[in-house]
């Protein structure tokens, strides 16, 4: 088994790890990136996504690689990502590199808060009703 190999196989673990951790509002996603065809090598919650092993890696993790991101940062954090079906969920990726400092994987994890999103409003909505305004004097 070669050294990446080596690598990937234990990120593996922590998929599965931070997948049970998290839960299952969480997708952990590890890719491959000499592979990106099929670049899914481990998934815990693919749920949130619909998408398992084998799975291409997605458009926006594709760009990074290209765009050499992992040469400027270690990891980006809660950027806008999209899932297959078009939907928003927030997203960050850790890169992983050799030794030479190759980008030879990446580390997502992937998170739909819509459903807090539409709770926040609705407490929002709840506790200052449209009829209720900042602007007035509350003497």
């Amino acid at each position: 088994m070669e050294k990446n190999e080596k690598i990937l196989n234990q990120y593996k673990i922590l998929v599965d790890f931070l997948g049970h951790t998290l839960g299952s509002g969480y997708e952990i996603v590890l890719h491959d990136v000499r592979t990106p065809e099929a670049g899914i090598v481990a998934i815990a919650n693919g749920s949130v996504s619909g998408r398992g092993i084998g799975s291409p890696m997605t458009d926006k993790a594709l760009q990074m690689a290209a765009q050499g991101e992992y040469q400027r940062s270690d990891y980006l954090v809660n950027y806008a990502g999209r899932i297959p079906n078009g939907k928003l969920i927030r997203s960050s990726t850790m890169f992983i590199k050799d030794d030479d400092g190759n980008l030879i994987g990446m580390l997502c994890v992937n998170f739909d808060d819509s459903q807090y999103q539409d709770l926040a409003k609705r407490l929002s909505d709840l506790i200052h009703p449209k009829e209720y305004s900042f602007s007035e004097s509350r003497e």
